[in-house]
């Protein structure tokens, strides 16, 4: 799917994510955001902020200033965007989600509304960032980039846990238990090399990376529409490979390839939220640069064993294309 050149590429592509992510950040300390969690100040303690620092203009009088209702996605021209019978800025001061909060609140049958609960990633590290800007900057201190690294750290953490990617073991495997004869790791090499393979429909199937930086370049969130077709591109070949009757010697590294590739769809699946979620999509790809380094060195592995063994592919053999790529 890949050559050794996407090495390259996958370290250029996740350094310039990492500098959009960190011009991101001082993006966000320049032009403070809003809350994070219960802990939080509240509107009221906000509205203390010098004026040459944040502006307070708030055209539907509502009581949240115009740049506080485009991060809670609120409407600066209506003071009740949800149209509950309360003020945006009044639910905000009472620690209520602005946008369906009543509905939410009718349901459970309380007054009040988790108001993170239809927040992205980025959007909570928005808010975690400025209530520390608005803290430091009442007791004169000056963030540190370690400190706001902590707190993309606890996010990152929190994506981790909660939906990690696919962990592949024996159990997921077909295993040729003892010794093999050489012709079972032909049939190896050639059945992994056929499950590798582009399939009818994949032809023209772009790398997830290029598409990425594309649209990045391009500023087209369109563009990342195509990456579906990638995610189940990964997903067939994960498939296939568990498909694969492997013999006991190559086990481990068979299962790395399937554990890389795994991550990378994972990581694929966070490069469609880039315009949503940077936050989510760096978290996502955190894994990436090392999941395709194990990957090629676990292929390189399988081609050197299957080579001892006397395994080779000729032209027109199953495998061929792929292994002398390899």
């Amino acid at each position: 799917m890949r050559d050794k050149n996407t090495k390259i590429i996958t370290a250029v592509a996740v350094c310039a994510l990492a500098l959009a992510l960190l011009v991101g950040i001082s993006k966000y300390k320049k032009s403070p955001v809003l809350y994070s969690s219960s802990d939080s100040p509240k509107s009221d303690e906000l509205t203390t902020a010098p004026s040459k620092d944040l502006p307070p203009p708030d055209s539907d009088k509502d009581g949240l200033f115009d740049w506080e209702e485009i991060l809670w996605k609120t409407d600066a021209n209506d003071p009740d965007t949800d149209n509950d019978g309360v003020s945006d800025g009044e639910e905000v001061k009472n620690n209520q989600n602005p946008l369906g909060a009543k509905s939410a609140a009718s349901q459970t049958g309380s007054k009040t509304a988790d108001p993170l609960a239809n927040l992205s990633e980025t959007d909570i590290f928005s808010r975690q960032i400025f209530a520390k800007y608005l803290q430091e900057k009442n007791v004169g201190l000056t963030s540190t980039p370690e400190e706001y690294q902590k707190i993309l750290d606890a996010i990152f953490n929190k994506e981790r846990t909660s939906s990690p990617p696919k962990q592949y073991s024996t159990a997921d495997l077909k295993i040729i238990e003892g010794a093999a004869a050489v012709n079972v790791f032909r049939i190896y090499g050639a059945d992994f090399g056929a499950a590798m393979t582009k399939k009818p429909g994949e032809e023209n199937i772009e790398y997830e990376l290029l598409v990425l930086q594309r649209a990045v370049t391009e500023k087209d969130p369109q563009i990342l529409d195509s990456l579906t077709n990638n995610v189940a591109a990964y997903s067939r070949v994960l498939t296939d490979l568990g498909k694969i009757p492997v013999p006991q010697a190559l086990v481990p590294e068979h299962l790395i390839v399937m554990d890389s590739l795994s991550i990378m769809r994972r990581s694929t699946e966070g490069m469609q939220l880039f315009f949503s979620d940077p936050v989510k999509t760096a978290a996502f790809m955190e894994g990436y640069p090392q999941a395709t380094e194990d990957f090629f060195e676990a292929l390189s592995n399988i081609k050197t064993y299957l080579e001892i063994k006397g395994v080779s592919f000729k032209q027109g053999d199953d495998g061929f294309e792929f292994w002398s790529r390899i």
